[in-house]
């Protein structure tokens, strides 16, 4: 059983009998072999708990303003070639910027 507000990442798999709680992420490339409690961010093969969900939302939140943030993809608009080149040159750092 799967609960509400449950977000699972690509190519996940979740062995039969496993209860995911509501308000769960779940990393992608994941094998979820146990059942995971509410409120969690779990990842890994086979996953574990890394963290309480609020506690990697305030590291996310705390990570937005240093980040660069790219809106050029929003509908109807194509990325340039330049653009991508400057999206790869900002995130050779850290990896990390935000879409909007």
């Amino acid at each position: 059983m799967i609960g509400n507000h449950v977000f699972i990442g690509a190519r996940t798999t979740i062995l039969p009998g496993v209860i995911i709680g509501d308000d769960v992420v779940i990393g992608a490339g994941s094998l979820v072999t146990r059942s995971i409690p509410a409120n969690l961010l779990a990842y890994g093969h086979p996953a574990k708990v890394a963290m309480p969900l609020d506690e990697f939302q305030a590291r996310q939140r705390a990570l937005l303003p240093a980040g660069p943030h790219y809106n050029e993809a929003t509908p109807g608009r194509r990325l340039t070639m330049d653009g991508r080149a400057q999206m790869r040159n900002d995130l050779k750092l850290d990896g990390v910027g935000w879409g909007f």
